[in-house]
């Protein structure tokens, strides 16, 4: 019997404490996980600019694992 493979995807856009909160939790889990995506979705309008920046900006700070993968709009 093979090992089973376990990939992980994050979406985020406009929340950066709600997903600081979650790539923290996601740190500890990263021993049972083989791949993670993170996608941030681009900003709907002006007011969204900055939050998705930060959002953006915290997933590259985390992605320093080779099996995490940041795609941003």
């Amino acid at each position: 019997m093979s090992e089973l493979s376990i990939a992980l995807v994050v979406v985020g856009f406009n929340r950066p404490d709600h997903l600081r909160q979650t790539l923290k939790i996601l740190h500890v889990a990263l021993k049972y996980v083989d791949k993670v995506q993170i996608y941030i979705d681009g900003p709907r309008d002006e007011s969204d600019f900055k939050k998705v920046c930060k959002c953006v900006k915290l997933c590259d700070g985390f992605a320093v694992v080779p099996e995490i993968e940041v795609i941003s709009r």
